[in-house]
């Protein structure tokens, strides 16, 4: 995120272009390090934000507000006095320093007009918002930074404003000779340290140049931003000159071309560089990565780069962009927390059950005893501890069984007793049949669900999972704070019992939650937070195969079921990642055979979208879609089927970018 000293200028050209004469209606502070003016000017209203946070300082228009305190900071009444109401008169950043000044006049106490200044120092941990007088003094800062915090440079109210003290860095100018210094100076450490990068030699050397910045401009004279000095030589050096002398030359003409980088874009179908989809707002599926925002195209990074008319635009959309992946991140992590509460769960009580299953393994053996027993109830005395009796039931009929006895009772009590362990264990080992049974389809369930959760991308996905495990009865129906569920059901909680196990094609689970957004994307309906209140599912992926066939992806285990029973017609083709969790996968078949290039690319979608989306030959089975039944009370996404074939496929998202691009070009 280089807010360097170009994209400072930048920004500070353009807020001068639009802010310069315009009214401060309000002034507000809704987080201890920020500040937001709103401006009126040419008939419209602005909204200026001013961030001195650490992690994300910054300075640019946005169209989001922010709940206020009850209470105004101290900070915000003393801008509210000052500058309330004022004329800003112009905004500038000087010699590439990531500060910028608003100038602003303003009536006094007595009614005059007096000039003051807003400065934004946009500069890492020592970012600060300052208020100074037309003398040059501190009237407040957000930050104060006292003698005892640094001893180069005090800021605190009544005390002379300095600037940031210099750094040993050239300032490059639009002409030829001053960048040419700059090179020159780069050109004097190659004896002196012939191991240091070029890239970092030029960030050493150029005033309001970032890492980036360093990087896009070896790119651009086509040399490695890694490249040794010891290797640089004066044709090297003259690629430099020409391409700091290109860079500034747009610089100081006003020639920017801002935007984002995005990592993944790409798959998503979000765009190349120099097209702006969806007006500029970066879509929120896929694995997209917001990388970084720059005042020219990002060419380094590999990624798509998305073109904005305004760097504040594009800054302002790349925080967004930001906090909804936190936002998304959180509301995620609540659930991935319950899930695997619930998977672990699950798993200690199929243990359970599974030893006790070992525990009774043998319990005919006390049917035969008792057996035995009655049948040489006549030759067994009263009070024998031990007895060997000829077991009739094996294959030789010559085998003795030695069978222990309670010599308090009487042969036919010692019967009656082995009968009684019989039915216990019998009894003991149905029950733990049963409930490890339910126990396994239950963390069939919840793994497919964690699948889910794993590949959604947006907070309309996460929020249809909450609304399925709230079907379920694992979390509440209802929204708490932050757009969570409020109580979830524990251990305790009712649940759903699953189906009976049949046919050849034993039972499959959906589990894959949507990863990359396509045509048919979209939720329908919203509540408060983000979340959806339809009771219908939302839309499932859509792709185009290279034959033209239409292929449909579940994003969950409500989709998966409304695919494979409701979308499906009877001879459509229906297929699913082999024994893990996954999402149905569907190719709606048009006249004569499905060809055989359409089937491994839906295959490579249903291993892409399952858990063995990084693996490689993952077993798919695909059948037609009316062998495919739901058992009578089977959880969301559990199928049964028959009549199928596997074939073996590897994931493949650059398959899924093209079929996405050619949904988008139809």
């Amino acid at each position: 995120m280089p807010f360097d000293g170009f994209v400072t200028k930048c920004i500070a050209e353009e807020l001068n272009i639009i802010l310069a004469g315009g009214r401060v209606d309000k002034i507000q502070q809704p987080e201890r390090d920020e500040v937001h003016l709103a401006v009126r000017n040419n008939g419209k209203n602005y909204r200026l934000l001013i961030c001195s946070n650490a992690a994300s300082p910054r300075i640019h228009l946005t169209g989001s507000a922010k709940e206020n305190p009850e209470r105004a900071p101290m900070f915000c009444m003393v801008l509210r006095k000052h500058i309330g109401g004022g004329r800003i008169v112009g905004i500038v950043a000087r010699d590439l320093e990531r500060v910028v000044e608003i100038k602003i006049e303003s009536a006094n106490e007595l009614g005059d007009m007096s000039a003051k200044t807003l400065i934004a120092e946009i500069m890492g941990k020592h970012s600060n918002i300052i208020l100074i007088n037309e003398n040059g003094r501190i009237i407040d800062s957000i930050v104060h930074v006292d003698q005892d915090m640094s001893s180069v440079r005090e800021i605190m109210p009544a005390r002379v404003y300095a600037p940031p003290p210099p750094q040993d860095k050239l300032i490059p100018g639009a002409g030829e000779e001053a960048c040419g210094a700059i090179i020159g100076r780069v050109a004097s450490w190659l004896d002196d340290q012939p191991m240091k990068k070029i890239g970092a030699a030029l960030l050493e050397a150029t005033m309001g140049a970032s890492p980036l910045f360093c990087r896009e401009l070896c790119h651009r004279a086509g040399i490695d931003a890694l490249t040794p000095l010891a290797l640089i030589g004066a044709g090297e050096l003259g690629a430099l000159r020409g391409a700091l002398a290109a860079v500034m030359r747009d610089a100081f003409n006003e020639k920017y071309a801002p935007g984002i980088a995005i990592a993944g874009a790409g798959a998503a179908g979000a765009g190349v560089a120099g097209e702006n989809p969806a007006g500029g707002v970066i879509p929120a599926a896929g694995t997209n990565s917001l990388l970084d925002f720059y005042c020219w195209e990002i060419k380094t990074s590999g990624a798509a780069f998305l073109r904005y008319d305004t760097m504040s635009e594009a800054v302002d959309e790349f925080y967004a962009g930001r906090a909804r992946a936190a936002s998304l991140a959180q509301r995620k992590a609540w659930l991935v927390k319950l899930v695997t509460g619930h998977i672990a769960r699950c798993k200690k009580k199929l243990a359970l059950h599974q030893e006790s299953m070992r525990e009774v393994a043998d319990y005919e053996i006390f049917k035969l005893f008792g057996e035995l027993i009655t049948a040489n109830i006549h030759n067994i005395g009263q009070g024998v501890e031990n007895v060997s009796l000829l077991n009739y039931y094996s294959e030789s009929g010559t085998e003795c069984v030695d069978i222990a006895l309670d010599s308090g009772l009487s042969p036919q009590s010692n019967a009656q007793a082995y009968f009684r362990k019989y039915r216990k264990a019998a009894s003991t080992r149905k029950n733990a049949e049963i409930q490890a049974a339910e126990s396994g389809r239950e963390l069939e369930y919840f793994e497919s669900v964690l699948q889910e959760l794993d590949m959604s991308r947006d907070n309309a996905e996460i929020e249809e999972i909450r609304l399925e495990l709230a079907s379920q009865k694992y979390v509440s129906d209802g929204l708490g704070k932050h757009g969570r569920a409020g109580k979830h059901a524990g251990n305790g909680a009712k649940r759903t019992g699953g189906a009976k196990r049949s046919g050849s094609g034993g039972a499959k689970r959906s589990g894959s939650g949507g990863a990359q957004r396509s045509g048919g994307g979209g939720a329908h309906g919203t509540i408060k937070g983000g979340g959806r209140r339809s009771d219908e599912p939302s839309a499932p992926h859509v792709f185009i195969s290279s034959d033209g066939l239409t292929i449909f992806v579940g994003k969950n285990n409500r989709q998966n079921d409304r695919l494979a029973l409701k979308t499906a017609a009877s001879n459509d083709i229906w297929l699913h990642a082999r024994g893990i969790p996954g999402s149905h996968v569907l190719i709606k078949k048009q006249q004569g055979d499905i060809p055989e290039s359409t089937l491994l690319e839906a295959a490579s979608l249903a291993a892409y979208f399952s858990k063995a989306r990084m693996g490689e030959n993952v077993g798919v089975d695909y059948t037609a879609a009316r062998h495919v039944r739901k058992p009578s009370g089977a959880k969301p996404g559990m199928v049964i089927y028959d009549n199928q074939r596997t074939i073996n496929a590897t994931p493949n998202e650059t398959l899924l970018s093209r079929l996405t691009k050619k949904l988008v070009a139809q």
